[in-house]
């Protein structure tokens, strides 16, 4: 009777301990996980800004004009170059 008794309270402390430590281990996990996905959400932050820094300076209209000239040999429009709408025939 006594050793039930005893077998009782020592399985009776036993299991939450078990619990608290699985469950202390999981977040421990969790947190881990947490701060790599942190990292990698401040990465991928640093990507994006630099490609829209990139993106700016490719589509500049300045960076754009000089190679219209330089590489399609691009030139303004001319005023002879226009034609009045009526005058195109159909």
């Amino acid at each position: 009777m006594f050793l039930g008794n005893y077998l009782g309270t020592i399985l009776y402390c036993i299991v939450p301990l078990i619990t608290v430590f699985t469950f202390k281990f999981h977040i421990s996990e969790l947190c881990s996980y947490n701060r790599s996905m942190g990292r990698a959400i401040v990465q991928r932050q640093d990507e994006i800004r630099a490609l829209q820094a990139e993106w700016t300076y490719l589509n500049s209209p300045r960076r754009l004009k000089k190679l219209a000239l330089e590489v399609l040999g691009m030139r303004p429009t001319e005023l002879n170059q226009m034609v009045d709408g009526h005058a195109i025939k159909s």
